[in-house]
């Protein structure tokens, strides 16, 4: 249990706590436990082993006490770990034990552990996700499993573990899902603050927030975030937008809604996510209602709009294309000509209450006075048995609040309506843009059934569905230009030896027409031989500092201390390790063998080298 990683500060957070193991505690009922609970959290394969005999309670003979209280630890940290992550902290990687030392002075194991870096957080939050674990796991070792309490038990972690740790997350809903993708395909992350990461190094990184990028105009961002904006922008450009007024009253808005023909729209001017949106105004008596729903969502003025037939497509652009497009109706069931309507809300219902709370998309499935009024307003009853693969929606419109019912239309898009999309990104300098274009068939193009780009939404949301999260790792494909964003790095370890042979190298790079950056404890060297001092201190520091610079495409790193094993280590990969001959006056011979400071680190370092394994 005291065996470190071959960098320990390789971005993980060291913590410390104490097991306080009840009596009669059962290991395998706790993992049971937790395999039911955490069903996104499988085991990682280096704790396989940790089952021996845990079918027992605690034992009193010290070696199985220990084996078991191991198992208690490796437990307690991977919990802590999956805690945070349900928490959206983007904390992927092991978190492992260190230590675990027998009980001392009273009958607590002391035990360290390591748990993944995320910067900038708060450290109460690790704190606290360490101890939710500890006390969970310890009350589920003392509570006989029971199938039937999955559900429950899931809900009381969301409600109380994940939601005291959420707050302190970085990010919303769409930063962890496109982390996650970027972690699976072993892209570097980190986080700079406020939500804002770095995927990759120097030259080949890219910054998130959200979905947004670095290339994401500022200018876009504020037009898009007036949808009366942002129609005059898209009408100026030739683009099909709809047609809408502002309004301050419920008289204007009458007056408006009079002018355009009914059916109408009313929703305010800012707000995201269909909150405060009133569709299918057909008469005077619904307009106050609807101004008062969008004014406390929005405010005033608000827009009242000229309803334009069919349902909302969202249409993702990343990158210049389409990365897909998703059909956007209201919640709804889907008919198999056997069930009746409220039998298919019902076994909805019971479908989504058997996901856990961290898998359930939003909208409940239920027959209330609401989804009574859209079935009554489209002709159907609970009672009516509705035909095979047709739909009956619950609600009258989509939202982020009531929920909704996607489906993947990407290969049915006609060109002409990827075409609008892609120019209206363009136009409002967007990179990531999601374009809500409603239309009655995505099939055929906009200029022949009077389809409308309705809205241009700024960070849109990625991950939140089935179809956006399958297509994340082509967006992070995109977005890193199909390499990993990490540079290459060369070390050369030792005293001024390896100082002379690093700046050798840098010119050797120079000749074949590359440029490198050299990292000292205490300095820079840039590619043209010129030292550059930083207002930061340690080898550790100034690799960060070139990390972080765009201008940096190679670096080379002289170790010759030991304190890079004490920092937090951003260089998780290394393209070489280099032990240069030691010069006159430089440091014992036998500080480079395989016993010496500088053998060690040489060992230490290669383990990061995949052609060294």
């Amino acid at each position: 249990m005291t065996d470190a990683p071959p960098l320990p500060a390789l971005y993980h957070r060291r913590l410390r706590c104490t097991l306080h193991i009840p009596p009669g505690a059962q290991l395998a009922q706790a993992r049971a436990w937790a395999d039911a609970v955490f069903t996104n959290e499988a085991p990682d394969p280096e704790e396989a082993a940790d089952t021996a005999g845990a079918a027992s309670p605690m034992p009193t003979g010290d070696a199985s006490a220990r084996e078991q209280a191991a198992g208690f630890a490796q437990l307690t940290v991977r919990l802590a770990g999956a805690l945070l992550r349900l928490a959206r902290v983007p904390a992927f990687g092991p978190a492992t034990v260190v230590e675990l030392l027998p009980p001392a002075a009273g009958p607590g194991w002391p035990l360290q552990c390591a748990l993944p870096q995320v910067d900038y957080l708060d450290s109460r939050l690790y704190e606290r996700a360490l101890d939710l674990a500890r006390g969970w796991v310890m009350d589920r070792a003392v509570t006989p499993f029971d199938p039937d309490q999955v559900s429950a038990l899931q809900d009381a972690v969301w409600r109380g573990p994940v939601a005291a740790l959420m707050p302190m997350a970085p990010g919303a809903a769409s930063t962890f899902p496109v982390l996650q993708a970027a972690w699976q395909a072993d892209v570097p992350l980190l986080h700079l603050n406020g939500g804002v990461f770095q995927l990759g190094w120097g030259s080949r990184a890219r910054r998130l927030d959200r979905s947004t990028t670095d290339r994401d105009s500022a200018i876009g961002a504020k037009l898009t975030g007036d949808k009366n904006w942002t129609a005059r922008v898209l009408r100026d450009a030739g683009l099909p937008a709809p047609v809408h007024a502002l309004v301050d009253s419920p008289e204007q808005a009458l007056a408006a809604a009079q002018a355009m023909g009914w059916p109408v729209v009313i929703k305010p001017l800012r707000c995201e996510g269909g909150d405060g949106v009133t569709v299918d105004i057909r008469h005077a008596a619904q307009v106050h209602l609807a101004m008062e729903t969008a004014r406390r969502a929005g405010g005033s003025p608000v827009l009242v709009e000229k309803q334009v037939p069919g349902l909302c497509h969202r249409v993702l652009v990343a990158f210049g294309a389409v990365l897909y497009v998703v059909r956007r109706g209201p919640l709804s069931v889907v008919g198999d000509g056997q069930r009746s309507i409220a039998a298919l809300v019902q076994a909805a219902a019971e479908r989504r209450a058997r996901l856990a709370p961290w898998d359930r998309a939003a909208g409940d499935y239920v027959l209330d006075h609401l989804a009574l009024e859209t079935l009554s307003a489209a002709g159907h009853t609970p009672d009516e048995v509705p035909a095979p693969g047709s739909t009956v929606a619950l609600r009258p419109a989509e939202s982020a609040t009531w929920g909704r019912h996607d489906e993947d239309v990407t290969r049915q898009t006609h060109r002409d309506n990827a075409d609008i999309a892609i120019r209206a990104a363009r136009l409002l300098n967007l990179e990531v843009a999601g374009i809500d274009l409603v239309t009655t068939d995505i099939s055929q193009p906009w200029h022949h059934n009077g389809a409308v780009i309705n809205e241009v939404n700024f960070a849109p949301l990625l991950g939140g569905g089935e179809t956006s999260r399958r297509h994340l790792p082509l967006f992070i494909q995109h977005l890193m230009g199909g390499s990993d964003g990490r540079l290459p790095v060369e070390a050369f370890v030792g005293g001024d030896g390896a100082v002379a042979a690093a700046r050798e190298r840098q010119k050797a790079h120079a000749r074949a027409g590359h440029s490198a950056h050299i990292a000292l404890a205490d300095q820079i060297v840039l590619p043209d031989g010129q030292t550059r001092r930083l207002a930061v201190r340690g080898l550790a520091a100034h690799c960060r500092a070139l990390v972080l610079d765009a201008a940096v495409t190679r670096i080379i790193v002289v170790v010759q201390d030991d304190e890079c094993l004490d920092q937090p280590w951003l260089l998780d990969r290394l393209t070489a390790v280099f032990t240069p001959e030691p010069g006159p006056g430089a440091p014992p011979a036998a500080d480079y063998g395989p016993e010496g400071i500088y053998g060690r680190l040489a060992s230490r370092l290669l383990a990061l080298c995949p052609t060294a394994r």
